[in-house]
Parts: C-alpha cells; structure tokens; sequence
C-alpha cells in the first residue's frame, strides 16, 4: 500500500482511539470534578448566545466555547422540534442533563486531534522532499495517532488538543512559507498568521509561537531587504491580532481582568517554593514526553534527527523551524512549578515528525533487506507498546467510573433520610444528585478550598443549579463535604472515605478517622 492510500487507515485508527469511551465519567449528576475545565467551558458556551453575562472565568479565550456553542444550540433545537427535549433553553437543559453537552465538547477534541494526524504526516512530507517525505510523513501521523498522551487528552473537551491542532496548522504554514516563491508566499504568511491568532484564542500559552514565526520571516526576508521583512512582519502580527480580536472582543472589554487572570495563573505555574534545579527541572519536561509519540524509542530518535539537522542543507531551513516548535513549547516548561503532562501536548506533532525522520534516518550495515527489516523493526518498537498502552487506557475509561458504583450503592442500599458525609477530595466524591441545601453547603465548601476568586469560578455551576435546576425529589440527598459540615446530633451516617491517597492536602478536605466523626 502507498503512503498516500495508507494515510486514510492512519486517520481512521486516531479517531477511533480518541472516540473509545468518550463517554468516560459520565453521566455527571452533582460530581462534575473528573474533568473540571469541561464545566467551564461548557457553561460559558451554553451562555453565549443567550445570556447578556460576562464570562465568570477569563482565564480560557474564547474560541473553544464558541465552537461549543455552534454545536450545542442547534443539537438542542433540533432535540426539542423532535421531541426529544421539553427544556426550554440549552442551559436549563444542561442544568439537568449534562451528558450530551459534555459528549459534544469531547466530539470537538476527537475532531481536533484526528485533524491533527493529518497536518503532522503534511508537515513530515514537506520536510523530507519528494523522495522520502511521504514515508517520514506518514511514520510521523502513526506515531502521532497512537501517541498515548496525544489520545488521552484528545478525550476531554477542553481547549489543549484545539490549540494543538491550530499550532500544527501554523507550523505547516510557516513551512510553506519558507519555500514559497515570491507569487505565493503571502498567501502563506496570511495563512500562518490567521492560524496563530486562533490558537492564541483557543488557549494563550500558543503565544509562543509568534517569536518563532517571526524569526522565519527575518530568516527568509533579511537577505533581501529589511524592509521587505519588517513587511512581513507587521503583516504577520496585524493579521494574528485581528484574527484574535474577532474572536476574543468580549475580553478585550475587560482587558485589564483578562490580564490580571492570566498573570495570576503565570505566577501559580511558575512561582518556585524551592532552589531551582536544571537536572531536576529537565526530569520533569521529558517525564510527559515518555508518553509521546514512539515513547521513549521515540524521544531518541527525536534527539537523533535534531543531531542530524545540519547534514541536510536542502532541508535545513524547514528542520529548524520544527525544532524551533519543539523549543517555544518545551523551553518556558523548564521554569514551570506546576507541570501537569497536557502542558507537553503542543510540542507532541513536532516530535512526531522527529521521531520519524531520525528513525527512517538511520543507516543500518548489510544488504538492503537487512536494512530494511532493522528499520522495520525500530518501526514496531516505537509503535506497538504505545498502541497496546493506549488500547488499555481506552479500555479503563470504558469501565463504569468508581464514583457511579459508589453513588448506585448509596442510592440502593443507604436510606433517602440517612446524610452522606464524604471525606477527602472532591475528585473522589461518589455521583449523588445533592439536595437545595447540598448544593448551598457546596458553594461554601468550593469558596473555603479554592478562595474567593477560584471558588467564584468553580462554583458558579452550583449556584446555577441552586436557582435553575428542577427539584429532583425524593432522589436528593443531604450532602455534608468534610467533618467540620457536619451538624452531629443524627442517628446514623454514610460515611465515604477514599481509598486512595491525597497527593496535596493544601487543596483537598483535610481527613478524619470514623471514631473522630462518631465523637464529635
């Protein structure tokens, strides 16, 4: 089979990965912590068309909740012209039923991340040339289908694998860009510049990129006239503004809370309690990256292609400009304090293409079929265990979340008058649809353990729900988060205690033995 035939079956392959139990989580009944930031941006959505509100949070821009909303409003009024809806908003239908709202988003980021193959295997075979480019394209887009990181953050609805998908997207433009003729070469600056102001828009660390887009325009322009370049590069910025702005107006009204949020979330990422420590530092970058595209295998084979960019002069140009992707992205992670792994998703295309490149890249001795078996067997090393580590992970998030089975044990087994008190994080909190005075205790809880400003954020949705959400009878339950809620003076509580352990109290309900409960 031809690279080009084999692509489709590429494509097809990450999207079903991503699609595999989608549904993970769900349905959401007053437990909305499995993926948080899908509530915030799924509300803000809902809230678009319909409410003349600002956004509770600006700490997300605005592009992935309009796409949402371009999908939410017209699913709910065509589910409601065929009777499948009686609410009479999308809103008040998410405030009782939030799973489809939920899928929707998720479907966006499935579509995102499978978009995302596509543009890595266009951006391996323009790197490579007419000779070996669909082949390193095409390794490039199934290490990147089977990536395991790539595919887990592909499942949740929120703005990570849409910013990667518009970062791929620039890169490839700015590719194009670099080997255009004279004719056509705006067209493709335009194209680079419209990409990376939607990025920006989709979530703002792709920022990073305006430095590195601009470095290709001197790069190209100065040997001609600075002046042709300092062209190019108002035309870069003012386009990458503009197509920032189209989407993002509301919060440029606020620009100065928008500024205050996103540096506040800077200083908590970046702020360090200890000495800094490059070894240490370094360690916690590449950790994300073990999950990448090949794995470690394809980390080193990444780090072969880097070694080998000079040899090429033909495609030296184009190389450094993927290498210079996997910098903007990876490099300000070194000063990060907190560095969970989706931090590293940007850089995963590029890495991709490395991978590809530098294992395709590598001269075996001996025949050419021996050579050949060596390179397809490096091929397997970098593609079945993270297969086999993503088919497992697709197969846990298929099984029924522990925290429906302990909110369906409650509900079978416990009395409707006996109280649920929980203890530890919210994160682990068994799915119960909480009473009206749950939900006011929740707003409480949510204010004490993120302070007034993330818990204005975070609970927005309780107080919605509070004023909004239909009565849901005899099936609410009293709700008590944490032994100091607790009232005392009842005959008999169910008590849930996590079973696994809390990696940072300072965020979490602080805990309490059954016997310190039962005497209080």
């Amino acid at each position: 089979m031809s690279a080009r035939g084999a692509l489709p079956a590429v494509v097809v392959l990450a999207a079903g990965l991503r699609a595999a139990a989608l549904g993970f989580g769900l349905p959401y009944l007053s437990n909305f912590y499995v993926r948080p930031d899908e509530t915030l941006i799924v509300l803000r959505a809902l809230r678009l068309f319909e409410s003349p509100a600002p956004p509770t949070s600006l700490i997300y821009p605005a592009l992935m909740p309009a796409l949402c909303a371009v999908l939410f409003h017209p699913w709910f009024w065509l589910a409601r012209a065929l009777g499948g809806v009686t609410a009479p908003s999308p809103l008040a239908h998410f405030l009782a039923d939030p799973t489809p709202y939920i899928l929707l988003a998720r479907a966006l980021s499935v579509a995102a991340g499978t978009a995302t193959t596509v543009l890595v295997y266009l951006i391996g075979r323009g790197l490579s040339g007419p000779e070996r480019g669909h082949g390193v394209g095409l390794l490039a887009a199934l290490l990147y289908a089977v990536a395991p990181l790539a595919v887990r953050d592909a499942h949740f609805g929120v703005t990570d694998t849409l910013m990667t998908l518009l970062a791929a997207a620039t890169v490839y433009a700015l590719l194009r860009y670099h080997d255009a003729p004279p004719a056509r070469e705006r067209r493709w600056l335009v194209l680079a510049a419209l990409t990376v102001g939607l990025a920006v828009g989709a979530k703002y660390p792709a920022g990073v990129l305006l430095p590195l887009a601009l470095a290709v325009v001197i790069a190209r322009d100065r040997p001609r006239a600075w002046r042709r370049a300092a062209g190019h590069a108002l035309l870069l910025l003012g386009v990458a503004l503009v197509a920032f702005v189209l989407v993002n107006a509301s919060l440029l009204v606020r620009l100065r809370e928008t500024a205050a949020e996103v540096a506040w979330v800077v200083r908590a990422v970046s702020r360090q309690e200890t000495g800094w420590s490059l070894g240490p530092q370094l360690a916690r970058v590449l950790a994300p990256l073990a999950y990448g595209p090949g794995e470690l295998p394809g980390l080193a084979a990444a780090a072969l292609a880097i070694g080998l960019a000079g040899r090429d002069r033909a495609s030296r140009g184009r190389t450094l400009i993927v290498i210079g992707a996997v910098a903007v992205f990876l490099g300000p992670l070194l000063i990060a304090r907190i560095l969970p792994f989706r931090y590293a998703l940007p850089a995963l295309p590029f890495l991709a293409v490395l991978a590809a490149r530098g294992i395709l890249a590598i001269r075996w001795p001996g025949s050419p079929a021996v050579a050949r078996g060596a390179t397809a067997l490096v091929v397997l090393v970098c593609v079945l265990p993270p297969l086999a580590r993503t088919i497992w992970m697709d197969a846990l998030l298929a099984r029924e979340d522990t925290r429906s089975q302990a909110g369906r044990w409650i509900a079978e087994h416990v009395a409707a008058d006996v109280p649920i008190v929980l203890l530890g994080g919210p994160e682990c909190e068994p799915q119960l649809l909480d009473s009206r005075d749950s939900l006011a205790r929740r707003i409480g809880y949510a204010m004490s353990l993120y302070g007034p400003d993330g818990g204005r954020i975070v609970s927005e949705l309780y107080r919605l729900q509070l004023a909004w959400r239909p009565d849901p009878g005899d099936r609410a339950r009293e709700v008590f988060r944490g032994p100091g809620s607790f009232p005392g003076a009842r005959r008999g509580v169910c008590l849930v205690v996590p079973s696994y352990p809390v990696p940072n109290p300072a965020c979490h309900t602080p805990m309490a033995s059954p016997t310190a409960l039962a005497t209080a």
